[in-house]
């Protein structure tokens, strides 16, 4: 077992280091290793050998994976290409969203490699209304790299694209039909495409008809935001997807059936074998028709395991069947590291066995249970509050009234009811999950608690507090767990000193928030943006905020009523209380806006915590402009260091303060108006304000072609160094009253997927 622990460990170490690991140097030393321990016969070596055996394959297959990357010059290029639907094409507000399996690039240039499967987007409607899965196409595409906006808090959306091999994503420009053609993906894609137009039809706009897709072939496409959220408040996410709960109950309940069916044979030794390939046969079709997640993946193959073990009468371990399982996961896909379900799927098993040993009599199997459930939610609890900041209370009663429930009894009734020839049994299954949802949708109306994201000593701490609470009973170490446990709910989150400011330019593509902070107050200038359905308010801004415990705000800032400045102002006032309202007039697009509102004018000076807050722009009784020269403009300083934040401005209104108030722009730090566009950051502007350091906020390869490459170049006449959110991630500037710092989050949490340049502020 010792070995199979050494591979796995050696597997998993080159995605948790910053930079690649050369495979060929440490495939020699694996030999040099292997070499030794046949002479010497240590398990030591032998050891040694196969952890750098499991590393050298890891950085093999990273290497390889990125070789598969688009070279940066294609991006935005138009390429030809031939290939098949895969997967279970979504229909959105703007089209369909496909997977596409690449058979041939016909655009010619020998250089051009691309992986197999592409993320493609059919905002031109050139795809068919009802298309078919499996289908072939001549296609000529636009393409770009892998990209997510990185901030400190949350999770990482990139490495769950790195992990699925979602390395390159584009939009659709012009198809042609190609005659289809068979294949294995095609055809198990094809019986998950059916049920799902058969779940559709059966279920016509009925409340939870997404849910049912999701837990009959793991489609969570039609799942609506309000019915995510119901889940996430009481623990259950992980009851949408099917997962290794759905899949354990369900070949249960086919090895129970299959037992009963057989129970009047007379060879009674007989009947174990059948049994046993009954569940595995099933539980193995409803793994394929699920897609093969990860914790599916797991739970199959701890099947495999335990009826392989039964079949030689030689009972494994637990820790043994977790291994083995592992191995089997990580063995053809080391990148399952990087998905959150591979450490919760194998931690919340171990973390339930964990809560059941130790007992000197039998326990009832209530008891049982009530302890697995423990377990497994005191596992869960940080990685919950790391990744959403809220805590609740109600999940082990959720868990414990909706496994059984509805990831037991309601799931496999909906199999059953999916199965049968008949119109009524869907409906009627589909009525009775409704009813067992009632007290789910009950207590998810509870509070719940928001917590700042602890500091790593009180993360460390709690991580071996949960650990003592996991420990079986009568070994004692409980009580000191409690106290490990106190810093994660009372200890304060980090301020600024007095004097002192932090400003967090967030990245939300293209957009812009900037989160201020001081010791003692929180303000933010704007809320990023929301397109179509992607409101950054919701999905960065305010778990950002929740991640370091702001509890409200006393300002916010709308610099002026534009989608990609004031997008995501419905989220934030919706999550926090604000007691001051500015911008440069009552904005039509922010309904929020009550009683505290004061519009943001040149002259207004204001202090907090012995940091300075002065508004240079707009000027009071001037002419109305465009909503862009309206821009409220703030400087922020502390001591001798300021940073000036602009808006959307434009030249106009640079010439303006110019000419006005020079001595005022003076800072050493700029975020750049309107994102680096043309229209702005003129030279006279630049050699004013006469910045170190120069800040753009913008998404990655975005329409507009922000920043532009003459305004990109004209910082550097200027600046030490520039800074973009689409290549650094967020930026965090921290004044003092005699310094200043810049860190950006792509350099200070560095993946080795991640351009040379990221973070490195040139």
């Amino acid at each position: 077992m010792g070995y199979g622990l050494a591979l796995a460990l050696g597997i998993t170490l080159p995605h948790s280091l910053p930079s690649i690991v050369p495979w060929p140097v440490s495939l020699l030393l694996a030999m040099a290793f292997a070499a030794v321990a046949v002479v010497s016969r240590k398990s030591l070596l032998c050891w040694g050998c196969l952890l750098l055996l499991g590393v050298s394959w890891s950085a093999w297959r990273i290497d390889h994976r990125l070789a598969q990357q688009l070279p940066p010059a294609w991006e935005g290029r138009t390429i030809e290409l031939t290939g098949q639907v895969v997967g279970l094409p979504e229909m959105t507000r703007y089209g369909w969203r496909v997977e596409f399996e690449v058979d041939d690039v016909l655009t010619a240039d020998h250089t051009l490699r691309l992986p197999s499967c592409l993320t493609l987007f059919d905002s031109r409607q050139q795809l068919p209304p009802t298309l078919l899965v499996g289908s072939h196409w001549q296609m000529q595409v636009r393409l770009k790299r892998m990209h997510s906006v990185v901030n400190p808090y949350g999770r990482e959306l990139e490495s769950s694209l790195w992990a699925n091999a979602q390395l390159v994503s584009g939009q659709i420009r012009r198809t042609v039909p190609l005659s289809p053609r068979f294949s294995e993906t095609w055809s198990i894609d094809h019986w998950r495409d059916r049920i799902r137009q058969h779940i559709a039809q059966q279920l016509p706009n009925q409340r939870y008809a997404g849910l049912v897709s999701a837990l009959v072939i793991g489609d969570q496409q039609a799942i609506p935001a309000e019915q995510w959220q119901l889940f996430q408040r009481t623990g259950l996410i992980h009851l949408i997807s099917i997962s290794g709960v759905h899949l354990t109950l369900a070949a249960a309940g086919v090895a129970w059936m299959t037992a009963l069916l057989l129970r009047g044979c007379a060879v009674q030794t007989a009947h174990r074998p059948i049994i046993a390939a009954a569940a595995l046969l099933f539980a193995a079709v409803y793994a394929l028709l699920a897609g093969f997640s990860v914790p599916t993946q797991r739970s199959f193959y701890m099947l495999v395991a335990v009826t392989w073990a039964l079949s030689r009468r030689e009972p494994w371990p637990l820790p043994k069947i977790l291994l083995f399982a592992a191995l089997a996961v990580l063995i053809p896909d080391p990148f399952a590291v990087l998905t959150l379900g591979f450490w919760l799927s194998f931690g919340t098993v171990a973390a339930m066995a964990l809560a059941v040993v130790g007992y000197v009599r039998r326990p009832s199997g209530w008891r049982l249970w009530l302890d697995a459930q423990w377990g497994a939610n005191v596992l869960t609890l940080l990685p919950v509050l790391v990744l959403f900041q809220t805590i609740s209370w109600v999940a082990p009663l959720a868990n414990a009234y909706a496994i059984p429930l509805i990831g037991g009894f309601a799931t496999g009734l909906l199999l059953l009811a999916t199965a049968l020839p008949v119109s009524w049994a869907l409906p009627v299954a589909h009525q009775i999950l409704v009813w067992l949802l009632w007290p789910v949708e009950y207590i998810g109306q509870w509070p719940q608690w928001v917590m700042a994201v602890p500091e790593p000593l009180a993360l460390l701490a709690a991580i071996l507090g949960c650990g003592l609470l996991l420990v079986p009973f009568g070994v004692g170490g409980r009580g000191f767990a409690v106290l490990l446990l106190l810093p994660l709910f009372f200890a304060p989150p980090p301020r600024p000193a007095l004097n002192e400011v932090w400003l967090t330019v967030l990245d939300v593509g293209q957009g812009l928030a900037v989160w201020i902070q001081t010791a003692h107050h929180s303000l933010l200038y704007d809320t990023g943006p929301r397109l179509g359905e992607r409101d950054m308010g919701e999905r960065v801004v305010v778990p950002q905020l929740h991640a370091a415990g702001v509890t409200q705000l006393d300002a916010l800032i709308l610099s002026h009523d534009d989608l990609d400045h004031v997008g995501g102002t419905a989220a934030v006032a919706a999550a926090f209380s604000v007691q001051q309202w500015l911008a440069p007039y009552r904005l039509a697009s922010a309904t929020q806006l009550s009683a505290s509102f004061v519009p943001c004018r040149q002259g207004m000076v204001w202090q907090w915590d012995g940091v300075e807050f002065a508004f240079l722009h707009p000027v009071v009784g001037e002419p109305q402009r465009d909503d862009n020269g309206q821009s409220c403009v703030l400087r922020v300083r502390a001591g001798s260091q300021a940073m000036l934040l602009t808006g959307d401005i434009t030249a106009a209104e640079e010439a303006q303060l110019v000419q006005q108030q020079p001595d005022l722009l003076r800072s050493q730090v700029l975020l750049a108006a309107h994102h680096g566009s043309r229209t702005s950051s003129s030279l006279a502007f630049l050699n004013t304000v006469a910045p170190e350091q120069v800040i753009v906020s913008v998404g990655y390869r975005n329409a507009f072609r922000h920043p532009q490459p003459q305004v990109w170049e004209r910082f550097l006449w200027v600046a030490k160094q520039r800074w973009r959110t689409d290549r650094d991630g967020a930026i965090r500037v921290h004044l003092t009253p005699n310094q200043s710092h810049i860190h950006a989050q792509r350099a200070e949490a560095r993946r080795y997927w991640y351009a040379a340049s990221a973070g490195s502020g040139d």
